[in-house]
Parts: structure tokens; sequence; C-alpha cells
């Protein structure tokens, strides 16, 4: 399966799949230990916006989990809705967001 149809499949950025693509075996040895990935632009957050990345990440971690697909506009939607939920006023869930994530 090509990147364009993996990603138009999910609704994602193909630069997001290819991103996986070429994190893969990390990413495979992370997940069953159900360890954090080290995401260098958010460990320097603090508050209410780090709350929320640990919010969204458990939220997809149990959702892959239970093989339910997640597309980059449903990971941005429930990003806005955990994110009114902390008052994290300034919070954008832009694709760089996404991206980034």
């Amino acid at each position: 399966m090509s990147l364009i149809s993996v990603a138009e499949t999910y609704g994602i950025s193909i630069c997001i799949v290819s991103n996986w693509k070429n994190k893969k075996e990390n990413l495979v040895e992370l997940v069953p230990r159900n360890e954090s990935i080290k995401r260098s632009k958010f460990s320097r957050l603090t508050g209410n916006v780090s709350i929320l990345d640990e919010r969204i990440y458990n939220w997809f971690a149990a959702a892959k989990s239970r093989y339910i697909p997640i597309s980059g506009t449903l990971m941005q939607a429930k990003a806005k809705q955990v994110a009114a939920i902390l008052q994290v006023d300034q919070f954008k869930a832009s694709n760089y967001w996404l991206e980034s994530f």
C-alpha cells in the first residue's frame, strides 16, 4: 500500500504516514511495553497543555489497542474537546500539532 493511499484512507497527511513509517521499528518496540514516545517539542510544555498531551496519548493508545482506526481529523477533534475541558484557550489542534504529535 502506498503512502498516498494510506494517508487518504485514514484522512491524515502524507508527512505523518512517512514519519510513522520511518520510525516504525521504534514505535513497534514502544507500544507493547506501553512506554511513552519522547516528543522534544512537548517535553518543554507545562501545566494543562502537557496534561492535554498525556490525555490525548492515552486515548490514542487505548483506541489503537482496541483496533479502532484513528484519522487525523478525529485526533484533532478529540484534542479540541479535551482542550476545552481543560480550559486550554491558546491550544489549536492544527496540522502542525498533529504532525508533531
